[in-house]
């Protein structure tokens, strides 16, 4: 299975917000080029796609979880990761001991897994 490292998942995020633009001008600017009243909204804006942050976020948790998933079942299944319930200290206490044993994470792979677990199975 490919390493995912740091560099991708900042590549990845800066794909992110680099594609979020303002997508709305063009349309308010020809709408006033026109002389055409934009039409009011009966309840507030709601945008119906995610923020490029949330995005980016569910990016990077993705490729936490897939990390989780590719590198720590090569010793064990990851039922006692579901069972295990702990904050993010005590995750990468656990995770540094697993780094000893042989677990393959670097630094930034470490944090990002670390940061998966206590998300997704704190106290």
């Amino acid at each position: 299975m490919p390493r995912i490292s740091a560099i991708a998942l900042l590549a990845a995020l800066a794909a992110v917000l680099a594609s979020a633009g303002c997508g709305g001008k063009k349309e308010a600017a020809a709408t006033e080029a026109a002389g055409e009243q934009p039409a009011l909204a009966a309840e507030p804006y709601e945008p119906e796609v995610e923020t490029p942050v949330k995005a980016a976020t569910a990016a990077v948790e993705a490729a936490a979880k897939t990390l989780l998933e590719a590198r720590c079942t090569v010793c064990h299944n990851l039922e006692r990761v579901h069972k295990k319930k702990d904050n993010a200290e005590g995750w990468g206490k656990t995770v540094d001991r697993m780094r000893k044993k042989g677990a393959n994470l670097d630094d930034a792979e470490r944090a990002a897994v670390v940061s998966y677990l206590a998300e997704n199975f704190g106290k």
